[in-house]
């Protein structure tokens, strides 16, 4: 059920709607990567159980399958990057070829401290971060970003 905020004189509305839209919009770009994907993915985030119901309500748990790690399970919290460095291993890819999509400073932290490249998910373009981390405010260029990101890594 949606929650709601009583504004105009008692009037109710649903001030989830607009989250509700802005929600919709982050799993548009995520959800145009199912066809064109080319290589493994995982999501390596906070409680195991947080994270499986969030791509169940999203409609990304069959995108990741298997591929998620969490940090409860690993006991290592960004900024550590051990969480990123487990699931690198257990994809069984390098960590220098390994790309992150953040959304979090500690997160970005911890995939430098990985040796991972970064993409953060920012609404604010304009804050700036301490990190080379490329800054993205719509999840509908997330395909874009991962192709460049993929046709960088084996230019290197």
């Amino acid at each position: 059920m949606a929650k709601y905020r009583k504004v105009d004189g008692g009037r109710n509305l649903f001030a989830a709607l607009d989250h509700q839209k802005a929600a919709t919009e982050r799993i548009v770009g995520i959800l145009k990567l199912r066809d064109r994907i080319e290589y493994r993915i995982c999501v390596a985030s906070g409680p195991l159980e947080k994270i499986r119901r969030a791509l169940s309500v999203s409609s990304l748990a069959s995108l990741f399958g298997n591929n998620v790690f969490s940090s409860y399970e690993v006991k290592s919290w960004k900024p550590d990057p051990g969480l990123f460095l487990h699931a690198a291993e257990a994809m069984d890819c390098l960590p220098e070829r390994c790309v992150v999509v953040e959304d979090s400073q500690p997160g970005i932290q911890a995939a430098a401290a990985a040796g991972m490249r970064s993409f953060l998910y920012f609404q604010d373009r304009d804050t700036s971060f301490d990190h080379n981390s490329f800054v993205f405010s719509s999840m509908r260029d997330l395909p874009f970003l991962l192709g460049c990101a993929q046709d960088d890594k084996a230019a290197r």
